[in-house]
């Protein structure tokens, strides 16, 4: 089953990380925006299709697509014991962790992923229920750093 990534900065990221793979990606027509070529040149290097797309069929998709979506493989879950192994790997660095609860709305989430990234914490925990799942709008906000950083859930 595959999920979408919208958005240009979210895309390079995935297409820079190698995390997942991306089984297609759509662009709009018409467009010459110097990151959708980026995009388009990314991913003929890594010979992953692309279609040139009417942006209504786009915006039928996705709102705020800023000319590309993604599908790719379902978010995965980091499990605790290979997060608590990387941290003990590196025992000269002390850990950061982030365990979160009650994170509703997936643009905070998303936030709160890009800056977990840019202080280069070990992972985020999030709780099984009654939290934000991994999606499209998480992925957006986060600017790529879904890519990045390990959760577990």
């Amino acid at each position: 089953m595959s999920a979408q990534i919208v958005g240009r900065n979210p895309v390079m990221e995935a297409l820079r990380s190698g995390a997942r793979q991306i089984e297609k990606i759509l662009i709009v027509q018409g467009s010459e925006h110097s990151r959708l070529r980026q995009i388009v040149d990314a991913a003929e290097r890594k010979g992953i299709p692309y279609q040139r797309c009417p942006r209504h069929h786009l915006d039928s998709l996705q709102p705020n697509h800023q000319g590309v979506i993604a599908y790719i493989s379902e978010f995965q879950y980091t499990e605790l014991s290979t997060l608590l192994k990387k941290i003990e790997n590196n025992k000269d660095v002390p850990a950061l962790l982030i365990m979160l609860d009650q994170i509703h709305d997936p643009r905070n989430l998303g936030a709160i992923l890009r800056t977990a990234n840019a202080t280069d914490t070990d992972g985020v925990l999030i709780p099984k229920n009654n939290a934000a799942e991994i999606t499209a709008a998480v992925h957006k906000a986060a600017a790529g750093s879904t890519e990045y950083t390990q959760l577990r859930r």
